[in-house]
Parts: C-alpha cells; structure tokens; sequence
C-alpha cells in the first residue's frame, strides 16, 4: 500500500499577481480547491500564510468561513507556515520568530485552528529553523530532492537534528512529483506518461503534490516560461484525484496522518559547510536566489535590515514588526511587479524615515591627507609596512592595496592571512597568486570580469588610533571603485571598505581573504554564523573540495553560485582549536553574504572567504549599481 497525501499552497502574495487580481484570483484558483475538498474524500492539506489569509478575508468572507467549516469538519487539513513567506536563514532570529507568532495569532482569529505542521517557505532550510519552529509545531516539511547529503530510499518522515540539541519531525515534499503532476495537468505529458513515472516510482511515500495554487485556471504574469491557460484545469486535477482513488494500492491520508509514520530511529542532520542551507527544486535553485539574484535583492535586504535595527528596541512596535515581515517576504525577490516594488520601497521607508541610522563610522570619512611620520610605518616601490604590538601587515602597492601579508602576534609568527603566491606550496594548485581584500565583477554585457588588482595612486590619512589608506580604480568606461584600509593602531583589527559608482554586475564579490594553510590546522578549522538563529552553526570544515561562488552548470540560464553561508547578525567566523578570525558586515551599508571556496590537495589546502553583494539566475542576470558601499572588519582572536 502506497501512502499518498497531497499540500496545496495558497500565496496571496505571488510576485507576478497584482493586488487588483486577487478577486479573480480567489474565484478561479481558491474556491475551486475548497469546491475539490469539499464534494470529495481526498484528504487534501492546504497551506496559507497568515498574510494570504488576511487577505483573502477583506475580499471574499465567506471563502474563509467556508475553509474553517471544512477544517472543523475534518474535510481538510490546514498547514501553517507564519505570517509572511519570509526566507527564513537569511533574516534575524527575532524576525523568524515574530513571523511564526503572527502567523499563528491570524490562524486562531480567523479559523479558529492552530495548525501542528509547518511548511518550511521556499524549503529554504537551515539547522538554525528547528529550535524556532519546535516551538510552535510537531513537524515541518521540506523538499526531498535537493539534499547532497541526504537520500531515503522510502521518502518516509523522519526526525531533523541539529548540534544544539533540537529536534522535529519532517514530512519530506518532492518537486519532481509536483512538477510531473504540473505538466500533466498544463497538457505537456498524457495520462500514460504521468502513470508511467507513478510506475517506475518506488518509495511507499508519495507526494502528490505540494505547490502553488494560483497557477490552476489562471496565469500569473511572471516569466517568459509560462504555459498559455487552457481552462478546465481544475476538473483535470479532479480526474486525476479519482484515478489515485480507484486504485486499491494508494492509501490517501492528511499530513498530519504521517506524524504516525515517523521513523524515530532515523535521525539526521542534513545541512553541512558545502551545503549549510537547503532549498526546493533543482540546482539552478539556491538561497541566494531571494538574497543576492532578482531585480536587486541586495538593496531590498538592506532596507529590510535598516528597518529592523531601526525598530527592534522600540515599544509598541507589532504593527511595525507585523509590516516587516511581510516586506521580507520572498516574492519581492524573484518576479515582482513595478507596483509591487513601489509598494516596498514606500512602506519600508516609513519604518525607517522616523529614525536615522547613525552616521557610519569610519567609512570614507572627508579628512585631510596626512604627512605625519608614524612610528613603525614605512614603504619601498612595492608595499607598504607597519607593525606594532599587536600585529604586522604588508600592502601591496602594485596590486590594487591588496593584503600581502597579516601577521598576529598572540597567534604565532607565521602569516595568518594574505597573498599565496605563485609555487610557493609546490602544487598545481597554486599556479597563480591567491590575493586578498580585493574584488571581483563580472560585467555580462561585454564578458568582462574586473578584480581592482591594477596599480594606482594610494593616499595615506592619520586619524587617532586609525592608518587609513585609500585607491581608486575604473571600472570599464563609467565604473569606479574607491577602497579604503583603516589599521588601528591599538587592537588586532582592520577594516575594509569599498565604494562603487555606476557598477554594471552580473556578481560582484568583495574582500576576499586568503587563509595561510601552514597557519590553519585543516582537521581542527570550522565556520561559525548565525543562519536565522539566536545561536551560531558551527561547521567543520568537510575533507571535499567545494566553492561556494562556482557556476551551476546545465540549467539553462546563468547561475553563478550554488550556496553560502548566510550571516543574518553579520558576523561569521574561520578558526579551528587555537585561533580565530571574525569578520563583521556594516549591514546598514549592504547585507553581503559570506561564502567559502576550499580546495584540498595532499600536502596543502586553499581556503578563502568572499563576500558577495550580487548574483544571477534566472530572476535576473545583471543590475546597474549607482551607489554600492560595502565594509568588512577583520578581528582576531586568540583562543589559547
């Protein structure tokens, strides 16, 4: 017997949907489910934001009255999923957990039902979720397809773990099985093709189906890949329900009834440094689709972060909190509308125009150029030297103010990070200088990619406590990039700041830093930040190579990356049992998301951290930026 069950997933807030449409909406999509619920038996789960719901309530009452009397009738099954369909390792704690608060309060006002399962927005998991939402749901349910490290056999529920202790049932989703049930009901594969893949399908668990609902008998205005609407759609789902029916081998059940199947002996723990979050879908999709793809998700995800540390410690803020988390929303980020835009841009504004967020220090700030001599500061045609108690660097002149070498002297005397150069490890590996705190970006257009390696001018300042050096450089015809590296003079600690002016992207990707392998004890090294949890995910370092910031190759369009490690405190951390480097993001300037490349050798290792402020796929493969700022702090820490 083949346990069936089936998610039906209500988004009012779809990125292509007009607020204009909803009624039509609503008549061609919504009540057509609730009409398929209620005249038969097929134990269909519906899901729906607590926003979507709001919504739907100030157009259609009696859809929503109708919803809750089949809830209480036990015709259907509701799925919560929280207020907004934010995203959720890549937001602060407090965010994912006010969403889920909201989310719930809506669900008892106007269905009077608190639901026990939750799906995961997007499937875009990070270990980071399980203690948030074990606190306010048995189980969650995630895409089965997208996990490296993970395949069961049996598509059976399982227990998710994470390092700190936490633990929640899972109900596994599969975007195949949607996808297939998607084409057969648009016309592109026959009833034979759809039972033929049913055939060849093993597992004793089968999702029928676990997507959108705004797609059925109406078409969302999004990207150029939609099907033209053929009607009739929804009394093809109906058949289709009635062939799972006749056929004495399916068994349909609610969501809810898999709570009973769980498999308690199977504990897993699903993420790791290659892949810290997971998403639904195939490769081309990842978690830095909503944070660095779309129109420009940078920007938005730095207003949102603007907003929040703008309101996070007034009182009497729900109103103001309720608003964010629907303008972290994941539909902003893919295909939205130009109203869509402008209503974002005009809300978040409000949160923010009421209080300014303070004056960024020590970034670009107007001073005067310094010809003080200082102490232990001195330079040659190539670098630039200075020392003090703390630590000693070496700038490199000719390449961009790169970071030759950093040395810290509560660590050791060796080189902790800066440029690996050429055939000093002896591999193939490291034919070519490895530098640090430079930049890359790749211009589409003409299939330029520009690093700020070039010699230029470099100006000095003296700030009490801070050396500050500047440089500038072109960027094709229009392009420019400022960089500034500020040394205090009495702490282990830089920082790095970029200002770009009319920057063409494809990606831009910012102060990469080079780790010293002989400096780094690979078997003891580990990552740590904060993927929408109070606490920090530690990763150990895994012995595979991996890049965060390489191509998803064969999917079509250009995807330039394949995962990260979202920083939602902004901060993330290399070390391993001795030492550590923090680097801290200004996120008020940009909300850049860190990523790793690790490349393992016999005798040695590379291991870099980038920072990226763009990518591309599918939701858009270039922005112009007028204005990008970007600052990084380096701080070192000595464990022993």
């Amino acid at each position: 017997m083949k346990t069936t069950y089936s998610l039906f997933h209500i988004n009012t807030s779809f990125s292509s949907i007009e607020q204009k449409n909803l009624k039509n909406v609503i008549s061609k999509c919504y009540w057509p489910l609730l009409n398929l619920v209620e005249k038969n038996d097929y134990k269909i789960s519906i899901e729906a934001s607590g926003k979507s719901l709001e919504e739907i309530n100030n157009i259609d009452l009696k859809w929503i009255k109708k919803l809750k009397e089949l809830i209480k009738n036990k015709k259907c099954e509701f799925i919560g999923s929280g207020y907004s369909q934010i995203i959720g390792p890549g937001v602060p704690y407090e965010i994912n957990y006010k969403n889920l608060v909201y989310g719930n309060e809506v669900y008892t006002k106007l269905l009077n039902y608190n639901p026990k399962i939750a799906l995961i927005n997007e499937q875009a998991f990070s270990n980071s979720l399980i203690g948030i939402y074990n606190k306010f749901f048995k189980a969650i349910i995630i895409d089965h397809l997208n996990h490296p490290n993970f395949n069961s056999d049996n598509q059976e529920p399982q227990i998710l773990t994470d390092d700190q202790g936490n633990s929640i049932s899972v109900i596994w989703s599969n975007s195949i099985s949607f996808q297939r049930f998607q084409r057969y009901i648009f016309g592109d594969i026959n009833l034979n093709d759809y039972l033929e893949y049913l055939k060849n399908y093993k597992k004793n668990f089968y999702c029928i189906y676990s997507s959108d609902v705004e797609i059925f008998d109406f078409r969302p205005k999004g990207s150029k890949s939609e099907r033209p609407l053929k009607n009739g759609e929804w009394a093809k789902i109906n058949n289709l329900f009635k062939v799972f029916k006749k056929d004495k081998k399916n068994q349909f059940v609610f969501v809810y009834d898999m709570l009973k199947k769980v498999n308690t002996k199977k504990k897993v723990n699903l993420t790791s440094i290659i892949n810290p979050t997971i998403v639904k879908k195939q490769r081309k999709y990842n978690i830095n689709r909503w944070l660095l793809a779309g129109k420009n998700n940078l920007e938005l995800n730095t207003l949102c972060i603007r907003a929040y540390n703008t309101i996070k410690d007034l009182k009497n803020s729900k109103k103001k909190f309720t608003k964010l988390c629907e303008l972290w929303g994941s539909d902003f980020r893919t295909f939205p509308t130009n109203k869509k835009l402008s209503y974002f841009y005009q809300n978040i504004n409000k949160l923010i125009k009421n209080k300014k967020i303070k004056k960024q220090k020590n970034f670009f700030e107007e001073l005067k150029i310094s010809s003080k001599k200082i102490k232990n500061l001195h330079e040659d045609d190539n670098y630039i030297y200075y020392k003090n108690n703390n630590y000693s660097i070496i700038l490199n002149k000719k390449k961009g103010l790169t970071i030759d070498t950093f040395i810290d002297n509560s660590v050791n005397k060796l080189k902790l990070f800066g440029t690996i150069k050429q055939g000093i490890l002896n591999n193939s590996l490291f034919e070519s200088d490895y530098f640090s705190t430079h930049y890359t970006n790749l211009n589409k257009s003409n299939l330029k990619r520009y690093s700020g390696l070039a010699e230029n001018k470099i100006k000095f300042f003296y700030k009490k406590d801070f050396l500050i050096f500047r440089t500038s450089q072109k960027i094709n015809k229009q392009g420019k990039c400022d960089k500034e590296i500020i040394l205090n003079t009495k702490k282990s600690e830089l920082i790095i700041n970029f200002k770009f002016k009319n920057l063409i992207s494809s990606y831009t990707r910012l102060n990469f830093v080079t780790l010293n392998p002989h400096n780094f004890d690979k078997k003891k090294v580990f990552i740590a930040s904060n993927l929408g949890g109070k606490k920090k995910e530690k990763f150990d370092l895994i012995d595979k190579n991996f890049n965060h910031g390489s191509f998803v190759e064969n999917v079509g369009s250009l995807v330039t990356t394949n995962n990260s490690v979202p920083s939602s405190k902004g901060e993330i951390i290399i070390g391993d049992n001795k030492k550590e480097l923090h680097f801290s993001i200004n996120q008020n300037l940009s909300f850049l998301i860190p990523m790793i490349e690790y490349e393992k050798r016999k005798n040695s290792h590379l291991m870099r951290i980038f920072f990226s402020a763009k990518e591309s796929d599918e939701t858009n493969s270039e922005v112009f930026f007028k204005n990008l700022n970007a600052s990084i702090k380096i701080n070192v820490k000595n464990k022993i």
